[in-house]
Protein backbone atom coordinates (compact mmCIF):
# COMPACT_ATOMS: atom_id res chain seq x y z
CA UNK A 1 0.00 0.00 0.00
CA UNK A 2 1.27 3.45 -1.00
CA UNK A 3 1.75 5.95 1.45
CA UNK A 4 -0.55 8.03 -0.57
CA UNK A 5 -3.47 5.53 0.00
CA UNK A 6 -2.61 5.02 3.68
CA UNK A 7 -3.43 8.75 4.24
CA UNK A 8 -6.44 8.58 2.77
CA UNK A 9 -7.37 5.81 4.85
CA UNK A 10 -6.11 7.99 8.11
CA UNK A 11 -9.08 10.33 6.73
CA UNK A 12 -11.09 8.13 6.14
CA UNK A 13 -11.47 6.20 9.26
CA UNK A 14 -12.52 10.03 10.40
CA UNK A 15 -14.68 10.78 7.90
CA UNK A 16 -15.49 7.80 5.76
CA UNK A 17 -18.45 8.64 3.39
CA UNK A 18 -20.92 11.19 3.74
CA UNK A 19 -24.11 9.13 1.19
CA UNK A 20 -25.48 5.49 1.40
CA UNK A 21 -28.08 4.63 -1.77
CA UNK A 22 -29.37 1.70 -1.68
CA UNK A 23 -30.08 0.66 -5.19
CA UNK A 24 -32.14 -2.69 -6.00
CA UNK A 25 -30.58 -3.97 -2.41
CA UNK A 26 -27.22 -3.23 -2.72
CA UNK A 27 -25.95 -0.62 -0.20
CA UNK A 28 -23.75 2.25 -2.16
CA UNK A 29 -21.29 5.09 -0.36
CA UNK A 30 -20.23 8.04 -1.30
CA UNK A 31 -17.27 9.72 -0.07
CA UNK A 32 -14.22 12.04 -0.42
CA UNK A 33 -12.03 8.85 -1.36
CA UNK A 34 -12.66 5.33 -2.77
CA UNK A 35 -12.54 1.91 -1.01
CA UNK A 36 -14.11 -0.50 -2.83
CA UNK A 37 -13.97 -3.32 -1.08
CA UNK A 38 -16.49 -1.32 1.40
CA UNK A 39 -18.08 -0.33 -1.73
CA UNK A 40 -17.62 3.35 -0.95
CA UNK A 41 -16.67 5.46 -3.91
CA UNK A 42 -14.90 8.65 -4.47
CA UNK A 43 -17.30 11.80 -5.10
CA UNK A 44 -15.41 12.49 -8.32
CA UNK A 45 -16.51 9.07 -9.58
CA UNK A 46 -19.42 9.11 -12.12
CA UNK A 47 -21.49 6.56 -9.95
CA UNK A 48 -21.40 9.52 -7.35
CA UNK A 49 -23.75 11.53 -9.28
CA UNK A 50 -26.91 9.09 -7.58
CA UNK A 51 -26.76 11.23 -4.74
CA UNK A 52 -28.08 13.85 -6.66
CA UNK A 53 -31.08 11.55 -7.69
CA UNK A 54 -34.58 11.32 -5.55
CA UNK A 55 -35.28 7.33 -4.36
CA UNK A 56 -37.11 6.26 -7.50
CA UNK A 57 -35.51 4.51 -10.97
CA UNK A 58 -32.22 5.80 -11.52
CA UNK A 59 -29.56 6.09 -14.06
CA UNK A 60 -26.14 5.42 -13.07
CA UNK A 61 -22.64 4.71 -14.37
CA UNK A 62 -20.32 1.50 -12.86
CA UNK A 63 -16.59 2.40 -12.32
CA UNK A 64 -16.29 -0.01 -15.20
CA UNK A 65 -18.36 2.84 -17.43
CA UNK A 66 -20.89 0.38 -17.43
CA UNK A 67 -24.72 1.97 -17.63
CA UNK A 68 -27.49 0.80 -15.25
CA UNK A 69 -30.96 1.11 -15.26
CA UNK A 70 -32.08 0.59 -11.05
CA UNK A 71 -34.43 0.94 -8.43
CA UNK A 72 -33.06 3.59 -5.60
CA UNK A 73 -35.14 2.04 -2.05
CA UNK A 74 -33.63 4.71 0.09
CA UNK A 75 -30.96 7.61 0.52
CA UNK A 76 -29.33 9.15 3.91
CA UNK A 77 -27.36 11.61 4.17
CA UNK A 78 -24.64 12.26 7.02
CA UNK A 79 -22.25 14.17 8.00
CA UNK A 80 -19.38 12.86 9.78
CA UNK A 81 -16.57 14.84 11.99
CA UNK A 82 -13.91 12.80 13.79
CA UNK A 83 -16.13 9.58 13.67
CA UNK A 84 -18.81 10.91 15.23
CA UNK A 85 -22.06 11.71 12.94
CA UNK A 86 -23.50 15.44 13.60
CA UNK A 87 -26.10 15.58 10.77
CA UNK A 88 -28.63 12.91 9.23
CA UNK A 89 -31.06 13.05 6.76
CA UNK A 90 -33.72 9.91 5.51
CA UNK A 91 -35.19 9.75 2.16
CA UNK A 92 -36.96 6.87 1.31
CA UNK A 93 -39.40 5.63 -1.56
CA UNK A 94 -42.68 6.04 0.67
CA UNK A 95 -41.14 8.95 2.89
CA UNK A 96 -40.16 12.40 1.68
CA UNK A 97 -36.45 13.86 3.39
CA UNK A 98 -36.48 14.06 6.87
CA UNK A 99 -33.52 15.44 9.44
CA UNK A 100 -32.95 12.60 11.79
CA UNK A 101 -30.24 14.24 14.09
CA UNK A 102 -28.66 17.27 13.91
CA UNK A 103 -25.25 18.68 16.21
CA UNK A 104 -24.98 22.73 16.33
CA UNK A 105 -21.24 22.40 15.68
CA UNK A 106 -20.69 26.37 13.73
CA UNK A 107 -18.94 27.54 17.52
CA UNK A 108 -16.97 23.93 17.35
CA UNK A 109 -14.85 25.31 14.38
CA UNK A 110 -11.32 26.07 14.88
CA UNK A 111 -9.30 28.86 13.02
CA UNK A 112 -11.09 29.95 9.96
CA UNK A 113 -10.99 26.11 8.42
CA UNK A 114 -14.90 25.73 7.68
CA UNK A 115 -16.40 22.06 8.01
CA UNK A 116 -17.57 19.35 5.91
CA UNK A 117 -18.49 20.68 2.62
CA UNK A 118 -18.71 17.98 -0.54
CA UNK A 119 -21.71 16.43 1.05
CA UNK A 120 -23.78 19.92 1.17
CA UNK A 121 -22.67 19.89 -2.81
CA UNK A 122 -25.95 20.80 -5.23
CA UNK A 123 -26.41 18.70 -8.15
CA UNK A 124 -26.15 22.54 -10.13
CA UNK A 125 -22.80 22.67 -8.47
CA UNK A 126 -21.44 18.95 -8.99
CA UNK A 127 -22.25 19.90 -13.57
CA UNK A 128 -20.06 22.90 -12.53
CA UNK A 129 -17.35 21.21 -11.04
CA UNK A 130 -17.43 18.58 -14.41
CA UNK A 131 -17.07 21.40 -17.26
CA UNK A 132 -15.28 20.94 -19.85
CA UNK A 133 -11.74 21.80 -18.63
CA UNK A 134 -10.75 23.70 -21.70
CA UNK A 135 -10.68 27.64 -21.80
CA UNK A 136 -12.07 30.36 -18.92
CA UNK A 137 -14.60 29.59 -16.13
CA UNK A 138 -16.28 32.20 -14.26
CA UNK A 139 -17.48 31.08 -10.90
CA UNK A 140 -18.93 34.60 -9.03
CA UNK A 141 -21.23 35.18 -6.00
CA UNK A 142 -21.72 37.50 -3.10
CA UNK A 143 -19.86 37.06 0.39
CA UNK A 144 -20.71 33.45 1.60
CA UNK A 145 -22.43 31.84 -1.48
CA UNK A 146 -19.51 28.96 -1.71
CA UNK A 147 -17.85 30.69 -4.49
CA UNK A 148 -14.65 29.74 -3.69
CA UNK A 149 -15.05 25.98 -2.08
CA UNK A 150 -17.02 25.01 -5.32
CA UNK A 151 -13.59 26.43 -7.41
CA UNK A 152 -11.33 24.19 -5.15
CA UNK A 153 -13.08 21.31 -5.33
CA UNK A 154 -12.83 21.86 -9.51
CA UNK A 155 -8.90 21.63 -9.04
CA UNK A 156 -9.67 18.24 -7.07
CA UNK A 157 -11.61 17.07 -9.85
CA UNK A 158 -9.49 17.70 -12.77
CA UNK A 159 -6.24 16.42 -11.02
CA UNK A 160 -8.43 13.52 -10.24
CA UNK A 161 -11.29 12.35 -12.85
CA UNK A 162 -9.67 9.92 -15.26
CA UNK A 163 -11.01 11.31 -18.23
CA UNK A 164 -8.55 14.61 -17.87
CA UNK A 165 -5.90 13.96 -14.68
CA UNK A 166 -3.16 13.73 -17.21
CA UNK A 167 -3.84 17.36 -18.48
CA UNK A 168 -3.12 18.76 -15.12
CA UNK A 169 -0.30 18.19 -12.95
CA UNK A 170 -0.46 19.49 -9.28
CA UNK A 171 3.07 20.98 -9.57
CA UNK A 172 1.77 23.18 -12.53
CA UNK A 173 -1.46 24.59 -10.96
CA UNK A 174 -0.90 28.03 -9.64
CA UNK A 175 -3.66 29.11 -7.37
CA UNK A 176 -3.42 33.44 -6.01
CA UNK A 177 -5.17 34.49 -3.29
CA UNK A 178 -5.56 37.76 -1.31
CA UNK A 179 -3.69 37.40 1.49
CA UNK A 180 -2.21 34.36 4.17
CA UNK A 181 -5.35 33.79 5.54
CA UNK A 182 -6.71 32.68 2.75
CA UNK A 183 -3.33 30.75 1.91
CA UNK A 184 -3.85 29.28 4.81
CA UNK A 185 -7.44 27.76 4.70
CA UNK A 186 -6.64 26.68 1.03
CA UNK A 187 -4.16 24.68 2.58
CA UNK A 188 -5.80 22.42 4.78
CA UNK A 189 -8.85 22.17 2.71
CA UNK A 190 -6.84 20.98 -0.52
CA UNK A 191 -5.16 17.73 1.26
CA UNK A 192 -8.09 16.90 2.69
CA UNK A 193 -9.50 16.65 -1.05
CA UNK A 194 -6.62 14.16 -1.61
CA UNK A 195 -4.74 17.27 -3.59
CA UNK A 196 -1.36 18.14 -2.63
CA UNK A 197 1.94 20.08 -4.05
CA UNK A 198 -0.03 22.69 -5.89
CA UNK A 199 1.31 26.01 -5.71
CA UNK A 200 -0.84 28.66 -3.40
CA UNK A 201 0.49 31.98 -3.50
CA UNK A 202 0.02 35.59 -3.51
CA UNK A 203 0.54 38.03 -6.17
CA UNK A 204 3.00 40.03 -4.37
CA UNK A 205 4.88 36.65 -3.69
CA UNK A 206 4.23 35.10 -7.25
CA UNK A 207 5.77 38.48 -8.35
CA UNK A 208 8.83 39.13 -5.98
CA UNK A 209 9.97 35.04 -6.53
CA UNK A 210 9.88 36.14 -10.19
CA UNK A 211 11.75 39.31 -10.44
CA UNK A 212 14.39 37.77 -7.28
CA UNK A 213 13.40 40.60 -4.91
CA UNK A 214 13.59 38.64 -1.82
CA UNK A 215 15.32 41.63 -0.21
CA UNK A 216 12.25 43.96 -0.91
CA UNK A 217 9.35 44.49 1.56
CA UNK A 218 5.62 44.46 0.38
CA UNK A 219 2.45 46.43 1.38
CA UNK A 220 -0.05 46.32 -0.61
CA UNK A 221 -0.87 50.26 0.20
CA UNK A 222 1.74 52.24 1.35
CA UNK A 223 1.41 53.52 4.69
CA UNK A 224 -0.06 57.07 4.61
CA UNK A 225 -3.18 59.03 4.98
CA UNK A 226 -5.57 57.49 3.24
CA UNK A 227 -6.16 60.47 0.96
CA UNK A 228 -2.79 60.19 0.11
CA UNK A 229 -2.72 56.75 -0.46
CA UNK A 230 -5.53 57.01 -2.51
CA UNK A 231 -4.12 60.13 -5.08
CA UNK A 232 -0.64 58.25 -5.12
CA UNK A 233 -2.31 55.19 -6.50
CA UNK A 234 -4.16 57.10 -9.29
CA UNK A 235 -0.78 58.55 -10.43
CA UNK A 236 1.11 55.02 -10.49
CA UNK A 237 -1.99 54.02 -12.15
CA UNK A 238 -1.63 56.54 -14.91
CA UNK A 239 2.54 55.76 -15.31
CA UNK A 240 1.50 52.14 -15.58
CA UNK A 241 -0.49 52.93 -18.60
CA UNK A 242 2.13 54.60 -20.50
CA UNK A 243 5.62 54.32 -19.99
CA UNK A 244 8.81 54.96 -21.75
CA UNK A 245 10.86 52.04 -23.21
CA UNK A 246 12.95 50.13 -20.19
CA UNK A 247 15.54 47.64 -19.55
CA UNK A 248 15.16 45.53 -16.93
CA UNK A 249 18.03 45.91 -14.02
CA UNK A 250 18.19 44.73 -10.62
CA UNK A 251 18.42 48.14 -9.61
CA UNK A 252 14.40 48.52 -9.16
CA UNK A 253 13.77 51.72 -7.70
CA UNK A 254 16.20 53.26 -10.48
CA UNK A 255 13.38 52.13 -12.89
CA UNK A 256 10.42 53.38 -10.77
CA UNK A 257 12.18 56.60 -10.11
CA UNK A 258 12.34 57.20 -14.25
CA UNK A 259 8.72 56.29 -14.49
CA UNK A 260 7.35 58.04 -11.63
CA UNK A 261 9.63 61.22 -12.83
CA UNK A 262 6.41 63.14 -13.58
CA UNK A 263 4.64 62.70 -9.98
CA UNK A 264 3.63 66.04 -8.35
CA UNK A 265 6.67 66.79 -5.55
CA UNK A 266 4.69 65.54 -2.66
CA UNK A 267 4.35 62.13 -4.10
CA UNK A 268 7.93 61.72 -5.24
CA UNK A 269 8.89 62.09 -1.52
CA UNK A 270 6.84 59.43 -0.77
CA UNK A 271 8.71 57.39 -3.72
CA UNK A 272 11.74 58.33 -2.09
CA UNK A 273 10.69 57.02 1.35
CA UNK A 274 9.91 53.82 -0.08
CA UNK A 275 13.56 53.52 -1.86
CA UNK A 276 15.16 54.19 1.51
CA UNK A 277 12.56 51.84 2.66
CA UNK A 278 12.54 49.28 0.02
CA UNK A 279 8.71 49.09 -0.32
CA UNK A 280 7.23 47.96 -2.97
CA UNK A 281 3.53 47.93 -3.66
CA UNK A 282 1.29 46.24 -6.16
CA UNK A 283 1.43 48.37 -8.82
CA UNK A 284 5.28 48.94 -8.43
CA UNK A 285 5.49 45.03 -8.92
CA UNK A 286 3.07 45.12 -11.76
CA UNK A 287 5.04 47.78 -13.59
CA UNK A 288 8.46 45.86 -13.05
CA UNK A 289 7.01 42.80 -14.32
CA UNK A 290 5.48 44.20 -17.31
CA UNK A 291 9.12 45.59 -18.16
CA UNK A 292 11.00 41.96 -17.30
CA UNK A 293 8.42 40.50 -19.36
CA UNK A 294 9.44 42.81 -22.42
CA UNK A 295 13.38 42.47 -21.83
CA UNK A 296 12.98 39.06 -21.61
CA UNK A 297 10.43 37.79 -23.52
CA UNK A 298 8.63 35.55 -21.24
CA UNK A 299 8.21 35.00 -17.09
CA UNK A 300 10.98 32.95 -16.34
CA UNK A 301 10.79 31.44 -12.20
CA UNK A 302 13.46 30.19 -10.18
CA UNK A 303 13.50 26.19 -9.94
CA UNK A 304 15.09 23.31 -7.97
CA UNK A 305 16.75 20.44 -10.69
CA UNK A 306 19.11 17.84 -10.63
CA UNK A 307 22.24 17.63 -13.04
CA UNK A 308 23.77 14.24 -13.64
CA UNK A 309 27.26 13.46 -13.35
CA UNK A 310 29.82 10.66 -13.98
CA UNK A 311 28.89 7.52 -12.53
CA UNK A 312 25.11 8.34 -12.15
CA UNK A 313 25.41 10.45 -9.33
CA UNK A 314 23.50 13.95 -9.27
CA UNK A 315 24.17 17.46 -8.12
CA UNK A 316 20.96 19.90 -7.02
CA UNK A 317 21.48 22.99 -8.65
CA UNK A 318 19.03 26.21 -9.43
CA UNK A 319 18.02 27.97 -12.66
CA UNK A 320 15.53 30.11 -14.16
CA UNK A 321 12.67 28.27 -16.69
CA UNK A 322 9.97 29.49 -17.85
CA UNK A 323 6.62 29.95 -15.79
CA UNK A 324 4.21 27.58 -17.56
CA UNK A 325 0.58 26.43 -15.76
CA UNK A 326 -1.38 23.99 -16.65
CA UNK A 327 -4.37 25.68 -14.24
CA UNK A 328 -4.68 29.18 -12.66
CA UNK A 329 -7.24 30.30 -10.53
CA UNK A 330 -7.57 33.95 -9.49
CA UNK A 331 -9.01 33.71 -5.98
CA UNK A 332 -11.20 37.76 -5.72
CA UNK A 333 -10.02 38.28 -9.05
CA UNK A 334 -12.27 41.69 -8.82
CA UNK A 335 -9.01 42.78 -6.85
CA UNK A 336 -6.26 42.26 -9.23
CA UNK A 337 -5.34 45.41 -12.20
CA UNK A 338 -5.77 44.17 -15.83
CA UNK A 339 -2.09 44.24 -16.46
CA UNK A 340 -1.40 41.63 -13.50
CA UNK A 341 -4.20 39.33 -14.90
CA UNK A 342 -2.42 39.91 -18.73
CA UNK A 343 0.75 39.43 -17.47
CA UNK A 344 0.09 36.26 -15.43
CA UNK A 345 -1.78 34.65 -18.13
CA UNK A 346 0.51 34.55 -20.64
CA UNK A 347 2.09 31.68 -18.57
CA UNK A 348 -0.99 29.38 -19.29
CA UNK A 349 -0.32 25.94 -21.17
CA UNK A 350 -2.04 27.02 -24.31
CA UNK A 351 -3.28 23.32 -25.24
CA UNK A 352 -5.75 23.80 -21.89
CA UNK A 353 -5.77 27.48 -21.65
CA UNK A 354 -7.81 26.89 -18.51
CA UNK A 355 -8.28 29.66 -16.20
CA UNK A 356 -11.04 30.31 -13.57
CA UNK A 357 -12.06 33.57 -12.07
CA UNK A 358 -13.27 33.66 -8.68
CA UNK A 359 -15.00 36.41 -7.05
CA UNK A 360 -17.81 38.90 -7.23
CA UNK A 361 -17.43 42.93 -9.28
CA UNK A 362 -19.23 43.94 -6.29
CA UNK A 363 -16.80 42.96 -3.82
CA UNK A 364 -14.16 45.03 -5.35
CA UNK A 365 -11.35 46.57 -2.63
CA UNK A 366 -8.74 48.52 -4.70
CA UNK A 367 -8.21 50.99 -7.27
CA UNK A 368 -7.41 50.33 -10.62
CA UNK A 369 -8.95 47.01 -11.11
CA UNK A 370 -10.56 45.07 -13.82
CA UNK A 371 -13.80 46.81 -14.78
CA UNK A 372 -14.88 44.91 -17.94
CA UNK A 373 -13.74 41.20 -18.95
CA UNK A 374 -12.57 43.37 -22.39
CA UNK A 375 -9.76 44.48 -20.68
CA UNK A 376 -8.13 41.30 -19.93
CA UNK A 377 -9.07 39.90 -23.65
CA UNK A 378 -11.62 37.62 -22.48
CA UNK A 379 -15.13 37.04 -23.70
CA UNK A 380 -17.14 34.49 -21.58
CA UNK A 381 -20.22 33.10 -23.28
CA UNK A 382 -23.12 32.22 -20.66
CA UNK A 383 -22.34 28.48 -20.44
CA UNK A 384 -18.63 29.19 -19.03
CA UNK A 385 -20.48 32.06 -16.15
CA UNK A 386 -21.27 30.42 -13.15
CA UNK A 387 -23.54 32.78 -10.85
CA UNK A 388 -24.17 31.25 -7.44
CA UNK A 389 -27.27 33.97 -5.91
CA UNK A 390 -27.83 32.70 -1.96
CA UNK A 391 -25.97 33.54 0.85
CA UNK A 392 -25.01 30.60 3.30
CA UNK A 393 -22.52 32.29 5.67
CA UNK A 394 -24.29 34.80 8.00
CA UNK A 395 -27.86 34.77 9.80
CA UNK A 396 -30.67 35.55 8.30
CA UNK A 397 -30.97 38.97 11.05
CA UNK A 398 -27.17 39.54 9.74
CA UNK A 399 -28.25 39.42 6.34
CA UNK A 400 -31.52 41.32 6.53
CA UNK A 401 -29.99 44.52 8.10
CA UNK A 402 -27.41 44.32 5.49
CA UNK A 403 -30.90 44.86 3.25
CA UNK A 404 -31.93 47.83 4.76
CA UNK A 405 -28.62 49.77 3.93
CA UNK A 406 -29.41 49.01 0.52
CA UNK A 407 -27.32 46.53 -0.61
CA UNK A 408 -29.03 44.09 -3.29
CA UNK A 409 -29.11 40.05 -1.56
CA UNK A 410 -30.84 37.44 -1.32
CA UNK A 411 -32.02 35.19 1.35
CA UNK A 412 -32.52 32.02 1.13
CA UNK A 413 -35.59 30.25 2.74
CA UNK A 414 -34.84 28.08 5.76
CA UNK A 415 -31.42 30.13 6.37
CA UNK A 416 -30.01 29.67 10.18
CA UNK A 417 -31.87 32.44 12.93
CA UNK A 418 -29.48 34.13 14.82
CA UNK A 419 -29.30 37.12 17.00
CA UNK A 420 -30.37 40.81 16.06
CA UNK A 421 -27.42 43.67 15.07
CA UNK A 422 -27.15 45.62 17.26
CA UNK A 423 -25.82 49.33 16.44
CA UNK A 424 -24.81 51.49 19.47
CA UNK A 425 -23.29 55.22 19.64
CA UNK A 426 -20.61 56.27 21.68
CA UNK A 427 -18.47 59.34 22.21
CA UNK A 428 -15.43 57.88 22.98
CA UNK A 429 -13.03 55.13 21.63
CA UNK A 430 -12.71 54.12 25.60
CA UNK A 431 -16.49 53.88 25.97
CA UNK A 432 -16.35 51.54 22.96
CA UNK A 433 -13.91 49.13 24.20
CA UNK A 434 -15.56 48.78 27.53
CA UNK A 435 -18.81 47.69 25.99
CA UNK A 436 -16.93 45.25 23.49
CA UNK A 437 -15.24 43.63 26.71
CA UNK A 438 -18.94 43.42 28.65
CA UNK A 439 -19.98 41.15 25.02
CA UNK A 440 -16.86 39.16 24.24
CA UNK A 441 -17.88 35.48 24.51
CA UNK A 442 -15.20 33.00 25.52
CA UNK A 443 -13.96 30.68 22.91
CA UNK A 444 -15.53 32.39 20.17
CA UNK A 445 -13.82 33.39 17.19
CA UNK A 446 -14.04 37.38 17.01
CA UNK A 447 -13.08 40.01 14.48
CA UNK A 448 -12.86 43.44 15.49
CA UNK A 449 -12.91 45.09 12.25
CA UNK A 450 -12.42 49.02 11.32
CA UNK A 451 -12.43 51.76 8.32
CA UNK A 452 -9.35 53.34 10.19
CA UNK A 453 -6.54 51.79 10.42
CA UNK A 454 -5.12 54.18 13.45
CA UNK A 455 -8.93 53.28 15.43
CA UNK A 456 -7.39 49.54 15.85
CA UNK A 457 -4.39 50.72 17.84
CA UNK A 458 -5.78 50.77 20.98
CA UNK A 459 -8.01 47.94 20.27
CA UNK A 460 -4.52 46.22 19.86
CA UNK A 461 -3.18 46.89 23.02
CA UNK A 462 -6.24 45.98 24.83
CA UNK A 463 -6.12 42.52 23.47
CA UNK A 464 -3.23 41.36 22.55
CA UNK A 465 -3.11 38.20 24.41
CA UNK A 466 -6.06 37.29 23.07
CA UNK A 467 -5.90 34.01 20.20
CA UNK A 468 -9.94 34.16 19.36
CA UNK A 469 -9.84 37.76 18.83
CA UNK A 470 -8.65 38.70 15.28
CA UNK A 471 -8.12 42.84 14.87
CA UNK A 472 -7.91 43.87 11.45
CA UNK A 473 -8.93 47.08 8.94
CA UNK A 474 -12.02 45.97 6.42
CA UNK A 475 -9.40 46.04 3.76
CA UNK A 476 -7.58 43.36 5.37
CA UNK A 477 -10.54 40.93 5.15
CA UNK A 478 -11.80 39.45 2.09
CA UNK A 479 -11.99 35.58 2.34
CA UNK A 480 -12.41 35.64 6.42
CA UNK A 481 -14.87 34.90 8.70
CA UNK A 482 -15.75 34.96 12.34
CA UNK A 483 -18.56 33.69 14.54
CA UNK A 484 -19.31 37.31 15.83
CA UNK A 485 -17.94 40.80 14.60
CA UNK A 486 -17.25 43.63 16.32
CA UNK A 487 -17.59 46.72 13.54
CA UNK A 488 -15.64 49.66 15.71
CA UNK A 489 -14.89 53.52 14.80
CA UNK A 490 -17.97 54.05 12.71
CA UNK A 491 -18.10 57.35 11.48
CA UNK A 492 -19.27 59.46 8.09
CA UNK A 493 -15.76 60.38 7.48
CA UNK A 494 -14.21 57.05 7.60
CA UNK A 495 -17.13 55.31 5.99
CA UNK A 496 -17.59 57.82 2.88
CA UNK A 497 -14.00 58.34 2.39
CA UNK A 498 -14.42 59.39 -1.34
CA UNK A 499 -15.77 62.42 0.15
CA UNK A 500 -12.69 63.92 0.27
CA UNK A 501 -11.34 63.97 -3.18
CA UNK A 502 -11.82 66.21 -5.98
CA UNK A 503 -10.63 63.96 -9.01
CA UNK A 504 -13.59 63.12 -10.59
CA UNK A 505 -12.91 59.51 -12.29
CA UNK A 506 -10.70 59.04 -9.05
CA UNK A 507 -14.01 59.96 -6.61
CA UNK A 508 -16.16 58.01 -8.53
CA UNK A 509 -14.18 54.55 -8.60
CA UNK A 510 -13.64 55.27 -4.65
CA UNK A 511 -17.40 55.69 -3.90
CA UNK A 512 -17.65 52.48 -5.25
CA UNK A 513 -14.88 51.14 -3.26
CA UNK A 514 -16.37 52.61 0.48
CA UNK A 515 -19.71 50.82 -0.40
CA UNK A 516 -17.94 47.47 -1.18
CA UNK A 517 -15.66 47.35 1.78
CA UNK A 518 -18.50 48.00 4.09
CA UNK A 519 -20.22 45.32 2.37
CA UNK A 520 -17.47 42.68 2.95
CA UNK A 521 -17.08 43.70 6.51
CA UNK A 522 -20.69 43.39 7.56
CA UNK A 523 -20.34 40.03 5.57
CA UNK A 524 -17.88 38.70 7.68
CA UNK A 525 -19.82 37.71 10.68
CA UNK A 526 -21.43 34.46 10.96
CA UNK A 527 -23.90 34.37 13.90
CA UNK A 528 -23.40 37.99 15.73
CA UNK A 529 -23.01 41.40 14.69
CA UNK A 530 -22.11 44.69 16.55
CA UNK A 531 -22.16 47.97 14.81
CA UNK A 532 -20.48 50.88 16.97
CA UNK A 533 -19.15 54.22 16.66
CA UNK A 534 -20.02 57.72 16.93
CA UNK A 535 -22.88 57.96 13.86
CA UNK A 536 -25.15 54.39 13.29
CA UNK A 537 -24.74 53.01 9.43
CA UNK A 538 -28.43 53.62 8.94
CA UNK A 539 -28.14 57.14 8.93
CA UNK A 540 -25.19 57.47 7.13
CA UNK A 541 -26.57 55.46 4.34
Amino acid sequence: MNKEKLEELKLMQESPYFNKCEINDEKIFIGKFSLSEQNIYSWISPIAKIRFEHPGEVNYILPDKTEKIGMMQSKDQYMIVDGKIIYLSIETLDNPRELVYQDYFSNQKKSFILPEIVAQMEKAQDSVIRANYKNALLISGPAGSGKTTLALHRVAYLLQSPDVADRFHPSKILILVQDTGTKEYFSHLLPELGIKNVTIRTFADWAMSVLDLQNYNYQNHVDIDEEDRDYLEYYKLQSLLNFPEQKFSSNVFALLEKIYQNLPNKYLEIINYQKENKILDRIDLTILLQIFKKTHGNITINQEYYQLKKRGASLKKVGRFPAFYDLIIFDEFQNYLPTQIKIIKSCLNPDNNAVMYVGDMNQKTQLGTITDWSEIGENLKDERKVVLNKVYRNSKQILEYIQKLGYKIIIPDNIKEGTQVIEKNFENIDEEIKYVKENLQTKVVTGILARNKKHLQQYKIEFKKEKNIHILSMDEIQGLEFDTVFLVGINKEDILSANKIELVDLKKEKEKIDKDLLYVALTRATNNLFVLGSEKLSKIF
